[in-house]
């Protein structure tokens, strides 16, 4: 398990109306337990020119009581996970580009239609234009799978469902004396191959999404531990198989208005409120419109010790054709503990209120876990992590999905 980011990193799906990157200045002077190293254990890497290379393999083992996610067919199964990992990173004096390639390939040991193998790399650059002026790059393109027991999971029992991605984003930074201007675009494409359930083929080509977005923000210092800001984001989303069932396409906005706050040099976050909207251009799909949040505070009582809590509203991509859009309400809690200066301890519980656009169903889901991360030297690291999710249906759909879920995980991870 991966311990929770210190700021909002985004949602499995991506939502229609994109968060706009925090650019406040403000940030904790002391590193979150999580993203700390102590000295002795950090990976000292491959120098190639002006790159380090960073290369990591992790092998994990564990048992899922539930690998499909489902009541309805509820089967237990061991598993073995290969997942390597290499990260460049540039030496430069003044821009930066970071390239991160990765795999990652499960194999269950009785259940072999469960198996995945899933694989991406992506690439971040900072062009430093001058003291005031940046500009920040990013591109991602991979094979990825929908998480069992999520939105995206529609098929209970078959193989999982398989889906090619390709995201880019480019932003303008600009600081004026206490004002920060920041603007940006996006543009994903989503698209999603065949896949294989009950003996049968299932095409799901009319899942693909495409969507593209403009995103602004601007920001205030009215001291060196205060910044209000207010961003807007706009996208327009298609997908560009609806034409042979039912049109889902639709545009729409996101208004936010908030503050950026390091309270003490131990606790600092941010938080908005805003309006988010969604209109479809097809009458049998409802507009969406309504409050809408996002919020982050990360607090260090001690050296010791990190807690982290995040809130977020989004309204995601359609996984059916009869659903235009999903609204997704998340709320998580996470702690990081350095029980010894190489055995990293973390606890974490969210949980997701998920509403249909177009069909009477909403589910609740409950997730959480622990793990403990013990470094051996610089080269070798032990993991041991437990897992636990609910979910319960609302609504009168009777697709709605009800399980409980444990996974149990043991893996070694070797780096240079």
């Amino acid at each position: 398990m991966k311990a929770c980011a210190v700021a909002f990193a985004g949602l499995p799906a991506l939502a229609f109306a994109q968060a706009v990157p925090s650019q406040t200045g403000l940030g904790s002077r002391q590193a979150s337990v999580a993203a700390r190293v102590a000295s002795g254990y950090e990976a000292i890497g491959i120098d190639v020119g002006g790159f380090t290379l960073f290369p990591t393999t992790t092998i994990n083992t564990g048992y899922d009581t539930n690998i499909y996610a489902s009541s309805r067919i509820e089967v237990a199964d061991a598993f073995v996970t290969l997942a390597p990992r290499m990260a460049a990173r540039s030496q430069w004096g003044r821009h930066r580009l970071s390239i991160v390639a990765d795999a990652n390939i499960q194999r269950y040991a009785e259940r072999t239609i469960a198996n995945s193998t899933q694989y991406g790399a992506q690439a971040d650059g900072l062009l430093d234009i001058g003291s005031q002026t940046q500009v920040t790059l990013r591109g991602t393109i991979a094979q990825r799978i929908e998480p069992r027991g999520t939105e995206g999971d529609t098929f209970i029992g078959g193989a999982p469902i398989g889906y090619r991605v390709i995201t880019s984003y480019a932003s303008l930074q600009q600081q004026l004396g206490a004002v920060g201007l920041q603007v940006g675009g996006n543009y994903s494409v989503f698209r999603y191959g065949r896949t294989r359930v009950a003996n049968q083929i299932a095409d799901l080509s009319f899942r693909d999404f495409r969507s593209v977005g403009l995103d602004g923000r601007i920001g205030y210092h009215v001291s060196a531990s205060v910044a209000p800001y207010v961003s807007i984001s706009y996208n327009k989303a298609s997908y560009p198989e609806s034409s042979r069932t039912i049109d889902r396409d639709s545009h729409g906005y996101q208004l936010l208005g908030g503050v950026a706050v390091e309270l003490t040099s131990l606790l600092v976050g941010q938080v908005g409120i805003g309006y988010i909207s969604q209109k479809f251009g097809n009458a049998v799909f409802s507009d969406v419109g309504g409050f809408n949040y996002r919020g982050s505070l990360v607090w260090t009582p001690t050296t010791l010790s990190t807690v982290t809590l995040q809130a977020n509203r989004s309204l995601q991509r359609g996984p059916t054709i009869g659903v235009a859009g999903v609204i997704q309400s998340e709320v998580r809690v996470g702690v990081d503990h350095e029980l010894l200066r190489n055995l990293i301890l973390h606890a974490d519980v969210g949980y997701f209120d998920v509403g249909y656009r177009g069909i009477d169903r909403s589910d609740n889901r409950l997730n959480g876990g622990v793990s403990a991360r013990y470094a051996l030297n610089r080269n070798l690291s032990i993991t041991l992590s437990e897992a636990y999710s609910r979910q319960r249906p609302g609504g009168a759909s009777i697709t709605g999905r009800s399980y409980d879920r444990h996974q149990l995980n043991a893996g070694v991870a070797i780096q240079l």
